[in-house]
């Protein structure tokens, strides 16, 4: 990745991109990303990824299913198909549910370092369902150290339990947001399951 895609702090992206160290170290830029979330099947599990022990921001934590950087002038939807391949070596196409967002978030990142800085985001927050074999448990990224299902009822407890710290910091908002939405989604699947 060369470039990230960027907004100025009114929405405006910037053509081309930035490079990833001057996004997250200018308070005017806003980062463009697109999350997926995942849930299986038969609606019980939400797939989570566990970083890598390597990566410079909250290495060894659990964080969401499929996720990344838009590349600097890459559209939102192209950039979670490249992300979900790249990561889990899934196809997401005909998968996907439509888009909330793009969510403004802005959350305190850690580096392995030590090092702070506060993390403006625009994200576009997929949701897809998937059968469980069709995601690897070990991925090809070096990003990714593996994935792992958790009960639904079990992710809501750890993203909003302030003792579990194994989780990436996404501000209190944004987990909440997630979970009802995966809530729904599972509710959604047990009426056309009965």
């Amino acid at each position: 990745m060369n470039k990230v895609a960027v907004t100025d702090i009114v929405y405006g992206r910037l053509p081309g991109g930035v490079p990833i160290d001057q996004a997250h170290n200018d308070p005017n830029l806003l980062c463009m990303n697109s999350h997926c979330w995942v849930l299986s099947s038969d609606g019980k599990s939400v797939l989570v990824q566990k970083r890598a022990k390597n990566m410079f921001c909250n290495p060894g934590l659990y964080d969401i299913s499929l996720a990344g950087h838009i590349d600097g002038d890459e559209e939102p939807l192209a950039a979670m198909l490249r992300e979900a391949y790249e990561e889990g070596g899934v196809r997401l196409n005909g998968h996907l549910l439509e888009p909330k967002g793009p969510v403004y978030i802005v959350e305190e990142s850690c580096g392995r370092d030590g090092s702070k800085w506060l993390h403006n985001q625009l994200i576009y927050v997929y949701f897809a369902v998937l059968d469980k074999h069709e995601i690897r448990k070990t991925s090809d990224d070096e990003d990714v150290a593996h994935f792992e299902w958790w009960s639904l009822d079990t992710f809501a407890l750890r993203v909003t339990d302030p003792i579990y710290k194994k989780m990436s910091p996404h501000p209190h908002s944004y987990y909440q947001f997630v979970t009802k939405k995966l809530y729904e989604l599972q509710r959604a699947r047990a009426k056309i399951s009965a």
